[in-house]
């Protein structure tokens, strides 16, 4: 391996880390429902004071269960990538955050708070890098054989 790959791998090492952490931390309060309520009821007050367009509903259940299923999988995934590097991750995570951003974007289409776009320009921003840095990162194992 190179020098080039070395400083590649560790750079798309730092990446995933710092990916991962960012997970962890927007998640967590998705994960437990007074906690999720609470994140919900910050959003809307934010929302109102921002005046932005978006209208939040009624809490149901089927959504705060829905929420904690989400938060409790996107920390478990976050987990993972801590524990084990493997690059794979670096697109697969990639991926997910751009799908994430297209979600985001049909749900203010379709009447969802604009505050949502602001957090979508930070998971594009983290999954364009994480695709990036998949592209850069050497393939250790096949480098190994």
């Amino acid at each position: 391996m190179n020098k080039s790959n070395i400083n590649d791998n560790r750079m798309a090492r730092k990446i995933t880390k710092i990916s991962a952490i960012y997970d962890i931390i927007a998640a967590i309060g998705l994960t437990i429902p007074p906690f999720y309520l609470y994140l919900r009821n910050i959003l809307f007050t934010l929302e109102k004071a921002v005046d932005t367009p978006g209208a939040q509903g009624p809490v149901i259940p089927y959504d705060v269960f829905f929420a904690n299923i989400g938060g409790l999988a996107l920390v478990a995934w976050a987990i993972a990538r801590l524990v084990s590097f493997d690059r794979t991750h670096l697109l697969i995570d990639g991926v997910l955050k751009l799908l994430i951003v297209l979600v985001q974007v049909w749900a203010v289409l379709s009447g969802a708070t604009s505050i949502l776009l602001a957090l979508g320009i930070v998971l594009a921003i983290i999954g364009i890098l994480d695709i990036w840095a998949f592209t850069r990162c050497a393939d250790e194992n096949r480098m190994h054989r």
